[in-house]
């Protein structure tokens, strides 16, 4: 894990392990995604993802809170631009594998 203060930083430093990652064989099909403010997102088939916000789902009864550094795996991208994600469950007190 590695942390920067800024998002651009962030996206430099996501880079380097993307790109090796994907000469290791280890990502799928990847996609850009054009976001608010001129950003954009380029997510690949493997890649894991965080939740950077907390999202209180449960207080609406629409599932399970989603809580800032959650994380899951980009499972698929589908034609139409939607993305899939796996999320990784753990009981209390079970170990890491």
């Amino acid at each position: 894990m590695v942390l920067a203060a800024r998002n651009a930083d962030v996206d430099a430093l996501n880079l380097g392990p993307q790109q090796i990652r994907r000469a290791a064989g280890e990502l799928g099909d990847e996609r850009t995604y054009a976001l608010s403010g001129g950003y954009r997102l380029t997510l690949a088939e493997g890649d894991a993802v965080p939740v950077r916000a907390n999202d209180h789902r449960s207080r609406l009864g629409e599932g399970p809170d989603l809580l800032n550094g959650y994380r899951a795996v980009v499972s698929q991208l589908a034609e139409d631009g939607r993305v899939e994600i796996t999320w990784r469950t753990r009981e209390r007190g079970q170990d890491d594998a």
